[in-house]
This record gives structure tokens, sequence and C-alpha cells, in this order.
């Protein structure tokens, strides 16, 4: 595997990728994170990603939802934080690793309290 920088895309591409295969949908998830500049539509769009069939899809929605919190500063805590919480608890080890981490950074950008798990 290499490295290639993920370029912007549009939300018309966005959505359109979630006829896609998961890995193709990953992308443009991420894509969205680092590149969107509409921090409301990107969670709107994480929101139905979060509980994918594809494991692959649902790492790439806290994936972005990290990427969100570090580059706005602010995010809808009544969408976002359940949806981390949520997570936290998912089948794959993968999707509870990569909530785990949104759930760090959304403690250190957002100063929200995620729920973790006993």
């Amino acid at each position: 595997m290499r490295y290639e920088p993920l370029q912007p895309i549009s939300h018309l591409d966005a959505e359109l990728a979630e006829s896609g295969t998961p890995e193709q949908l990953a992308v443009a998830t991420i894509s969205i994170g680092l590149h969107d500049d509409e921090s409301a539509w990107a969670v709107s769009f994480c929101t139905r990603l979060a509980f994918h069939l594809s494991p692959v899809v649902r790492r790439a929605a806290m994936i972005v939802l990290a990427h969100l919190a570090r580059r706005f500063g602010e995010l809808c805590e009544d969408r976002v934080r359940p949806l981390i919480e949520a997570s936290l608890t998912d089948a794959d080890a993968g999707v509870r690793g990569q909530a785990d981490d949104a759930a760090d950074d959304i403690a250190v950008f957002l100063k929200w309290r995620v729920t973790r798990p006993v």
C-alpha cells in the first residue's frame, strides 16, 4: 500500500460513493473530513454512515468526526457524542478503536466528556 493524497470531493460525489464499494465510500468519507468546509453537512453524512453494514465505513465515519473536531473546534454535541459512544461498543474492534481515538480528540478539541463503556 502506498500513500496517495485525497483530493476534495463534492457533496454529490460523496453521496454517489454510497452506491460504490465500502472502500470507495470510506475514501470519500475521509476526503470530506479533510477538505469539506461545511461541518454540519459532514456530520450529517457521518451520521448516516456510523451504522453502515461495513466496518470499513463505520471506521471512516469515526475518523472523520475526529478530523472535524480538530478542524472546526465545534460540532453539534447532541448528534456527535451519541454516535461516538455507540461506536465504542461496536462489534468490530477496529471501529471501537477509532471511536476511542475520536473520543480522545473530542475531549481535547471540544472539551466534551464522552461516556466510555465499563
